[in-house]
């Protein structure tokens, strides 16, 4: 009985531990070891829990679950979820469709925590940002 509940229990040691979850887990306590050596205060300890929760949960939508889909077929997906987006934006109103799927086809998908500052006054940036679900102030 001593025995089988050993090779099970290394059995589901080895099931789990090649899991997304438990993956999570281990760079969870590697994050923690950090902020707890670097003496990081609370605040900014939150934040950085936060973006790992976020990935976490949002690792489905991103880019690399697409990587094996032909191109041609990304183009197509990405126009279909922000092809609307951008035809709403008063910059792109008199543009051509080729342009305007042009900048469909290079976006990407960021998340931020609410409260999050993502661009600061005064700063030259080199992206540009649609808000497709969420508030922006």
């Amino acid at each position: 009985m001593i025995l089988g509940a050993y090779l099970i229990g290394n059995m589901t040691a080895l099931i789990v531990k090649e899991s997304k979850t438990e993956k999570f887990r281990d760079k969870m306590a590697d994050v923690i070891k950090y902020m707890n050596r670097n003496r990081l205060d609370r605040e900014l300890r939150n934040q950085i829990k936060g973006h790992l929760h976020l990935q976490y949960e949002s690792r489905y939508t991103e880019a690399s679950v697409l990587q094996d889909i032909p191109i041609s077929i990304r183009a197509k997906i990405s126009q279909s979820l922000y092809m609307r987006y951008i035809e709403n934006v008063p910059l792109f109103k008199e543009c051509s469709l080729e342009f305007i799927n042009q900048i469909d086809i290079r976006l990407h998908e960021d998340f931020f925590l609410p409260g999050e500052v993502i661009i600061e006054q005064g700063n030259v940036v080199d992206q540009l940002y649609f808000v497709c679900h969420g508030v922006l102030v």
